[in-house]
């Protein structure tokens, strides 16, 4: 849909490549047999859950998207307080369209360290602003709260009074 595609762009390989396309055929098939005989190199897993969540956004794969969150499961079993960690598996998920989990996973990010992101503000306000409007369309009011704080934070503008008018009257304004 439009809402994750515009975003996701920005960390899509092109699929139409075909000399990238077998190379990450390749280096996928590659990975799922050292990672079965090396299961506890968190470093390789972790690249190897970004290479199927970069082949499984563009096109829309779900089982490779899967295949990449399982990996990063794994790796957060052992480092859940990663910052880095938790962000590929916000990406992942939002590119899964799971968007209530991504948000879930993009905040984590921000509590553990809310400096992490800090190189990266554009592609934060980018994510926050379209799960604004994705909580805002569907009425989840303490999600869009939260999301367009967030955005203050970042310093984005024009939030301050949906937040008081939906908070003061507890019902959504009609816009």
């Amino acid at each position: 849909d439009s809402l994750s595609s515009s975003i996701l762009d920005e960390f899509s390989y092109d699929p139409k490549n075909q000399y990238l396309e077998r190379f990450m055929d390749i280096a996928i098939l590659r990975g799922e047999e050292y990672i079965n005989k090396a299961p506890l190199d968190i470093k390789f897993r972790i690249h190897l859950a970004e290479a199927y969540t970069y082949k499984g956004n563009d096109p829309l794969n779900l089982v490779l998207l899967v295949k990449g969150e399982d990996h990063i499961k794994k790796v957060l079993m052992f480092a859940p307080e990663r910052p880095d960690f938790n962000f590929d598996l916000a990406f992942n998920l939002f590119a899964q369209k799971r968007y209530e989990e991504s948000f879930s996973y993009f905040e984590k990010v921000l509590d553990i360290n809310p400096h992490s992101l800090a190189q990266n503000k554009n592609i934060v306000k980018n994510f926050y602003t379209l799960f604004a409007r994705y909580f805002y369309i569907n009425r989840e009011k303490d999600n869009f709260i939260t999301t367009a704080k967030r955005l203050g934070e970042y310093g984005y503008d024009g939030l301050d009074s949906p937040i008081k008018y939906i908070e003061s009257n507890n019902v959504w304004p009609v816009i």
